[in-house]
């Protein structure tokens, strides 16, 4: 099914590594962000928001900047609803995959009061606002998790003297909305399954949503591939530690780390959650048309395109047991062969020498 390549060449990508450094209070790249808590603050937790809200109510919330540099910096500030990343990981950093269910993203609670774009001049403190205008509906008892994310601009000086890489740096302010202590059941649905391309690798991503307005921290997952018709499973991961953000779907992720690529065929997953005594499984049948390997195969930076697959999709990874004893007898005759020339070499320089031999002898005679 799924196998990854040696890379024959280095693949250098000119990218700006970001940096994460914080969801709460400290410096990084010469700048610290904190919240100024309200008094609807959940009492056990003080370094991000954790509000207690109600149905169609209106705050602002406010988070200090501090410039800690001698020279000018800007800040590009961003909203969005904290998804469920690959590695299943609440991820702040980036806007996640969404499920269909989720019913207040918290780009339509939250507004930016500045610019996406602020300067914060030396050793100055800016204040950001945020307004939050909870739905006239409530939150069904359930919760909204987002974040404020600030990422600083990298100045043409830094950029000189970093030369290819340049680190960026951000923190993250997370905001948790929540409407109560109501007790919502976990739950656990599955979506579509594909083949694609992750991290330039060939891959398998099965989608495993959480249809509930609710974090699911702890879930166990597990995955198994078949080919159609078959008992024996292709590929499989086990004891996935997941942490689900609520109403999030997490792409559960098998790539192809030996770089066989993904084959056409027909398949089978089965996928298994385990969370707080309970358990789910799930089944789907999903297909790889010829074109879509070809896509997926074709854009894996591992894949051996000019090589044909060695095994098709559900085989045994290793040679079968012919092919053993094939090559076996092959390396055996050479070594026979190898140790009859020598032998034969020197059958025929110990009769060179009892020729010379003897014509030296005659020689001496006459």
């Amino acid at each position: 099914m799924v196998r990854t390549i040696k890379i024959t060449g280095m693949v250098i990508v000119f990218l700006l590594s970001t940096v994460v450094l914080g969801i709460t209070a400290g410096a990084a790249g010469g700048f610290s962000i904190a919240p100024n808590l309200p008094d609807n603050q959940r009492p056990e937790t003080n370094g991000f928001f954790n509000l207690d809200v109600t149905a169609g109510q209106q705050q602002e919330i406010t988070m200090r900047v501090e410039n800690e540099n001698d020279f000018d910096i800007a800040i590009e500030v961003s909203l969005f609803t904290a998804g469920t990343n690959m590695n299943g990981i609440i991820d702040y950093t980036r806007p996640g995959e969404l499920d269909t269910t989720l019913a207040h993203d918290f780009t339509d609670i939250a507004t930016l009061g500045v610019e996406s774009r602020i300067i914060i001049p030396a050793g100055q403190v800016s204040v950001v606002p945020v307004t939050l205008n909870t739905p006239a509906t409530g939150l069904g008892g359930g919760m909204v998790l987002g974040a404020i994310h600030m990422l600083r601009d990298v100045t043409d000086q830094e950029m000189e003297e970093a030369g290819m890489f340049v680190n960026q740096f951000a923190h993250v302010m997370i905001v948790r909305l929540q409407e109560g202590d109501v007790a919502i059941a976990p739950d656990f649905l599955l979506g579509d399954v594909r083949a694609e391309t992750v991290y330039y690798r060939a891959a398998v991503v099965a989608e495993v949503r959480n249809p509930q307005p609710r974090m699911s921290m702890g879930a166990v997952a597990s995955a198994q591939i078949y080919q159609a018709g078959q008992d024996t499973p292709i590929f499989s991961m086990a004891d996935v530690n997941v942490d689900f953000a609520p109403n999030s779907v997490f792409p559960f992720t098998m790539m192809d780390m030996e770089g066989f690529g993904i084959h056409p065929g027909e398949y089978l997953a089965r996928i298994q959650l385990e969370h707080e005594g309970r358990a789910w499984e799930f089944e789907r049948e999903f297909i790889v048309a010829p074109q879509e390997a070809a896509v997926v195969n074709a854009a894996a930076a591992n894949q051996w395109t000019q090589v044909p697959p060695i095994v098709s999709a559900g085989t045994s990874q290793q040679l079968p047991v012919w092919a053993i004893v094939a090559i076996t007898v092959a390396v055996l005759a050479i070594l026979v062969l190898i140790a009859l020339l020598i032998r034969s070499k020197k059958a025929s320089n110990r009769e060179v020498e009892q020729l010379m031999d003897k014509i030296q002898y005659q020689g001496k005679n006459a």
